[in-house]
């Protein structure tokens, strides 16, 4: 599934390690840090779940099939909140990409101010 980070009234931030997103259309702020910030940088950058979740697991060392449910999980839960879309990437060339060292064990819920399945407060 072809995945895009282009939503209408939704923009995006990077401050240092982590992304800040702001959806406009309900008023919502989303703070990204550590794997979760990884994730969306992936999504941004054309990257599937994939091939985020090989990233992920050979630069935190984890196992590639427990992260890609951990990184599809957090999709899906974007998805659900209206901050990424099913539909063609944009058609840019894609350029290089490679995740920081964080850890990738689920910890809390998108919710509210974090979007975090992905761990990047505990290390």
């Amino acid at each position: 599934m072809a995945l895009t980070t282009s939503v209408p009234l939704l923009i995006s931030q990077q401050f240092d390690s982590e992304v800040v997103l702001a959806n406009y259309q309900n008023g919502v702020y989303y703070n990204l840090e550590g794997s979760a910030a990884q994730i969306w940088l992936g999504l941004k950058v054309n990257r599937t779940v994939e091939e985020i979740a090989g990233a992920i697991a050979a630069a935190a060392g984890g196992e590639v099939p427990t992260i890609t449910q951990q990184v599809q999980a957090f999709v899906d839960s974007m998805l659900a909140e209206g901050l990424i879309a099913e539909g063609p990437p944009r058609r840019a060339a894609r350029p290089p990409w490679r995740p920081g060292r964080r850890c990738w064990r689920a910890h809390s819920s998108p919710r509210n101010s974090s979007a975090s399945t992905i761990c990047g407060s505990c290390c």
